[in-house]
């Protein structure tokens, strides 16, 4: 069968011979700031994707790690088209972006649905989700993929988080107690601020956090950059649960104009 012959080939093709300095895999991996395990499942993944759309010949909308692979190997132009589409396949697969608005993500998001479909049909498996969340998390609001200055700004895993707002409270919560303002007190505020933002901005993935000479934080998120002192923190917890919003209140209060 045709389509079982081109298949085998998509699924066999490779970028180059993966012993550079520099293969494709190592530089997606570095990139995206994945582990090398990780990008070269996401490669296997991005043409397991190939497949699906040399097979269905409808429109299938791939998840945002497949889409960073798809977008290194389109930068390896003799690559791209001319050993997969030509030479593998024999047909040009184009990548075409969303133009916006709400008929457009209505669109995009079934076709991700069925994407998940035909994949678990094709392959026999379901789709892994750390390759292929869920279609709320694929399309929610805010975009998980920034990319970052690693000269300005240090990176925080958002599942860190919690170990942040725990040492939060520690510094600060002492200080606070007995009255007093200290370097502690104003980075223990700056850390659950940024954990307050943080949950209000940013649904998953990292976020980018540099300190200024003033002791103010600056971190950006996919809404943009934000800067806030320690009284736009506290400012920013209503609605967030208690114990931080009292905390803020608590100790902010006590801050010099």
């Amino acid at each position: 069968m045709v389509h079982t012959d081109v298949s085998e080939r998509i699924l066999a093709f490779r970028v180059d011979d993966g012993c550079s300095d520099l293969s494709f895999v190592r530089r997606l991996a570095i990139e995206n700031g994945w582990s090398r395990g990780f990008a070269e499942r996401a490669f296997e993944e991005y043409k397991r994707f190939l497949v699906l759309c040399y097979e269905s010949g409808r429109l299938v909308t791939p998840s945002d790690v497949v889409d960073e692979v798809w977008h290194l190997h389109l930068c390896y132009t003799r690559s791209y088209w001319r050993d997969l589409c030509r030479d593998a396949i024999g047909r040009e697969i184009h990548h075409d972006p969303t133009v916006g608005g709400a008929a457009e993500d209505a669109k995009f998001l079934d076709a991700y649905e069925t994407t998940r479909i035909r994949y678990e049909r094709r392959f026999g498996e379901a789709p892994d989700p750390r390759f292929w969340p869920p279609s709320e998390q694929r399309f929610r609001p805010i975009s998980r993929i920034v990319k970052v200055d690693r000269d300005r700004y240090v990176t925080i895993p958002r599942r860190a988080m919690s170990l942040v707002v725990a040492l939060a409270v520690l510094l600060a919560v002492p200080a606070c107690s007995s009255g007093e303002i200290s370097l502690l007190v104003l980075l223990g505020l700056a850390l659950i601020g940024l954990s307050v933002l943080v949950r209000k901005e940013v649904g998953a993935g990292t976020i980018a956090v540099a300190a200024t000479s003033s002791g103010d934080v600056r971190w950006e998120t996919a809404a943009g950059a934000i800067r806030a002192d320690a009284e736009e923190g506290a400012a920013a917890a209503g609605g967030v649960g208690g114990a931080e919003r009292a905390l803020f209140a608590r100790c902010a209060s006590q801050l010099p104009s």
